[in-house]
């Protein structure tokens, strides 16, 4: 083990890994790594680096009151709006607020599917989320406050040396919409490109907003691309989050918006869904 991390800092990085992995906030303790030693040697501006000059804090410890905090503060920052709270947003904001605790009374939410097709279903702390609702019912708005809020305490924490860090690190994902994704891989144009976004996209924690609305990719020949990603995701064993809306033909029907994970990306994702997540359902009427 020792002598593979020896391998991985001493492996020179790339200007085109530099330049790729600089365009994104939220990253991998390995990825930061390798954007400091090509800093380092190339005349680096400021970097992230811990204070270690300063005495180590013991910095904000992950609560509910915490999390909920932060939440709450991100999410206002993002919408200019406060969080309206109803009864069904509130079930759906606890649910994923006890999961990130590794709260065991996230087993008995009212909006985790317990079972699908007459077969119970196997909650799990190791598995990612799907959530499933309504167009404009704050799915995406909610996930991407945590993600973001929990990303800024963590970037605190690094900076500031805090003992609480790996608590805020083992909870950060990065936040994506789907259609992006699919731009940003058409926009790859060299061998060596693909390899670092599929490197990327396939690894860490990752959530992909809007799954299921994005087109085939037109880059290296016709690509189901977010198909490919999964399928590289649960070989890795990578925590993974989606967000999805119900079927259009089949509205506030999880069965059917699960069945249409198998019409988009065929049956081997579908077969692999119950093992990768765990099943939201976010009900609510729409805040648009």
């Amino acid at each position: 083990m020792a002598q593979s991390i020896k391998n991985i800092l001493q492996k020179p990085v790339s200007k085109k890994e530099y330049e790729f992995l600089k365009r994104f906030k939220n990253l991998t303790e390995e990825e930061e790594s390798k954007i400091r030693r090509f800093e380092q040697e190339n005349k680096p501006k400021q970097v992230l680096v811990p204070k270690n000059n300063k005495k180590r804090t013991q910095g904000e410890f992950l609560t509910k009151e915490t999390l909920w905090k932060v939440f709450l503060k991100e999410f206002y920052i993002q919408n200019n709006r406060n969080f309206i709270k109803t009864h069904d947003s509130v079930v759906n904001v606890s649910s994923v607020m006890k999961y990130f605790l590794k709260d065991e009374t996230f087993f008995d939410s009212v909006n985790l599917i317990a079972s699908f097709d007459g077969k119970k279903l196997t909650p799990s702390f190791d598995k990612g989320l799907l959530i499933i609702g309504n167009y404009g019912n704050g799915k995406s708005s909610m996930m991407k406050a945590f993600a973001d809020g929990i990303n800024k305490v963590y970037t605190e924490a690094y900076n500031e040396g805090w003992q609480t860090l790996p608590e805020w690190q083992s909870i950060r994902f990065g936040f994506h919409r789907v259609v992006d994704v699919v731009t940003e891989f058409e926009g790859v144009d060299n061998p060596e490109a693909k390899n670092l976004f599929f490197k990327r996209y396939s690894r860490f924690r990752h959530l992909y907003d809007d799954i299921k609305k994005e087109k085939m990719a037109s880059n290296f020949g016709k690509t189901n691309l977010m198909k490919e990603i999964i399928e590289k995701r649960y070989d890795n064993k990578s925590k993974t989050f989606l967000i999805c809306n119900y079927d259009d033909n089949f509205p506030n029907s999880v069965e059917n918006a699960l069945l249409e994970f198998g019409t988009i990306y065929g049956g081997h994702i579908f077969d692999r869904l119950f093992e990768m997540f765990n099943i939201l359902e976010f009900k609510g009427k729409s805040f648009r």
